[in-house]
């Protein structure tokens, strides 16, 4: 299943800000058929930025995990290098 991410924000140290509409289609009401204990969520973001200000989220590598939130999937993303 793939879940097109419909907005939000994000906070960090060093970085906020808002998560643009964007991804695959999918049913979200399928989501809700599948138990919990079958699935798991995994992500590995990559970051693009031409402002100076942003530079450094270029060159970074993060994991993360997800997990349902009511409404949709909130995600705990750390940076590793």
């Amino acid at each position: 299943m793939l879940v097109r991410a419909t907005g939000g924000t994000f906070h960090g140290p060093g970085l906020h800000s808002e998560v643009l509409p964007g991804g695959a289609l999918s049913d979200p009401a399928e989501r809700l058929r599948i138990d919990p204990a079958r699935y798991y969520f995994r992500t590995t973001p990559v970051f693009e930025t031409g402002a100076e200000t942003y530079a450094w989220l270029n060159g970074i590598i993060c994991i993360g995990s997800g997990y349902l939130v009511e409404g949709g999937i909130a995600y705990k993303v750390s940076r590793v290098l």
